[in-house]
């Protein structure tokens, strides 16, 4: 089956952040306490986002699968001459690369190992960044939490995403 997906829009609101398609919200994540409650996802409407319990750095999407089995990204700082290695482990074993390609064209790409080429790319707007999706993307069904993991790893690439305020402020 072949998906047109419709490009995106990720824009963030504080310590929100909002995914939108087609001049809709699509996806908006909420802060609560430790995480981000995930809104729109209608097959999971308990599911949050947090930092990764093991290393406090990346994502693990909750209430989407069985937690151990959880979409998560991880990075690998340091690996070999590149540093900051950031990666996408889906609930079904599928592995995708987070790239910069930068510094003139200054755009994330998602790049996977079945295909050539990225499956979304990601260039910034003035207020936010408008996710692409390629036609290496069209044989995925379903790239909202693909897309939502991404754009998380973006937005903490600029600046660190936290779910609230430190105390103080």
């Amino acid at each position: 089956m072949i998906v047109d997906h419709p490009p995106r829009r990720v824009v963030r609101r504080g310590a929100a952040f909002r995914i939108e398609a087609r001049g809709a919200t699509e996806l908006e994540a909420v802060p609560e306490a430790e995480h981000w409650r995930i809104e729109g996802l209608a097959d999971a409407p308990t599911c949050r986002l947090e930092r990764s319990p093991r290393t406090g750095v990346g994502f693990v999407l909750r209430g989407t699968t069985a937690d151990q089995d959880a979409p998560t990204s991880l990075r690998m700082d340091g690996l070999g001459s590149v540093s900051d290695l950031r990666y996408l482990l889906m609930d079904d074993g599928r592995l995708f690369r987070i790239v910069f390609v930068g510094p003139r064209e200054g755009r994330y790409e998602l790049v996977g190992w079945e295909t050539p080429g990225a499956y979304l790319t990601a260039l910034p707007e003035s207020d936010g960044w408008r996710i692409e999706p390629t036609p290496a993307c069209s044989g995925i069904p379903e790239i909202r939490t693909i897309t939502l993991l991404f754009a998380a790893e973006i937005l903490d690439s600029e600046a660190p995403l936290v779910p609230r305020e430190p105390a103080g402020r």
